[in-house]
């Protein structure tokens, strides 16, 4: 029996791990797997195991599943990552609706950031408004784009109020610094600009390179090759780099394993892997296109 198989078997007769055996489906990308998991785990209460067999669908090249989290944007969080890593044009057009005229979230900016559609640009500039989303909008417009606009920024050191003197927390509470100037523990980083002003003139500049008929991926037109360089930056966030390998696998069906807490010399075989395959076989594919199971999606 083949490993897709027994997996099969254990998801039937285990009520324990069921997300994990699911993710374990997906992995082997077991075609067996298809009805069972679409008519009984994929309309699951628990939306972490929807999510999670969603994203075993995609893998395994179910386009019924994306119909599924179309119809799922406004009853939950959970579909927006993998209509970024599945959807269509169209697609775009429903997020920037979810995130304008219902309650944002991260994941729905990071979505239109894998979709590549510039029309999400506005909605993302809007996002760096917002401090909950600020990050997970940088990182999108940052995607789409490849500005790679950082900035330095002071994180102040968490400061234990059980810690200090009355004196000392009658001056947190009145607002006062407890330190001289330049003087407050912390450390400086470099980040994505969260600045509007940043982005915004960035994108006033560059806008008219900028062909709103395709998708983008690091400011060139969306290719496996782009995915390739967001597996190999090490500027690239670890959740860019880990639904780049997913993107591969459900647009291009390209399966050399990789996960981003695999060992650092795994992960270089599997991307010395993938960069073979895409210097022989890149030509199949026309850059710029929306595709899903190695097939160019029809718009809308």
């Amino acid at each position: 029996m083949s490993s897709g198989k027994e997996l099969l078997a254990a998801l039937q007769n285990n009520s324990q791990a069921v997300s994990n055996i699911i993710w374990s489906i997906g992995r082997v990308r077991e075609q067996y797997a298809r009805t069972l998991l679409f008519n009984k785990y994929l309309k699951h209460e628990d939306e972490s195991i929807c999510s999670a067999t969603a994203l075993a669908l995609l893998r395994i090249g179910d386009p019924q599943t994306l119909d599924h989290c179309l119809h799922c944007v406004h009853s939950g969080n959970w579909p927006f990552l993998l209509l970024g890593l599945g959807g269509k044009r169209s697609t775009a057009a429903v997020l920037i609706e979810s995130a304008t005229n219902n309650k944002a979230s991260a994941d729905c900016l990071i979505a239109l950031g894998l979709l590549g559609d510039i029309s999400a640009v506005d909605t993302l500039l809007s996002g760096l408004g917002n401090a909950d989303f600020a990050e997970s909008a940088a990182m999108a417009l940052n995607s789409i784009t490849g500005a790679g606009i950082y900035e330095e920024v002071f994180i102040p050191e968490e400061i234990d109020e059980d810690e200090l003197f009355e004196e000392e927390l009658e001056k947190l509470k009145r607002g006062e610094s407890l330190y001289p100037p330049g003087e407050e523990p912390g450390t400086t980083i470099t980040r994505l600009s969260q600045k509007p002003e940043d982005w915004q003139k960035w994108w006033a500049e560059n806008k008219s390179h900028f062909n709103p008929a395709i998708r983008y991926r690091n400011g060139k037109p969306y290719s496996p090759a782009c995915l390739l360089e967001n597996l190999e930056s090490e500027k690239s966030p670890r959740i860019v780099r880990q639904m780049a390998y997913e993107e591969l696998v459900i647009r291009y069906g390209i399966d050399f394993p990789f996960e981003t807490d695999m060992l650092v010399s795994q992960q270089k075989q599997a991307i010395a892997k993938y960069a073979e395959w895409i210097k022989t076989n890149e030509s199949r594919f026309r850059e710029g296109g929306w595709y899903f199971a190695e097939k160019l999606m029809t718009s809308p």
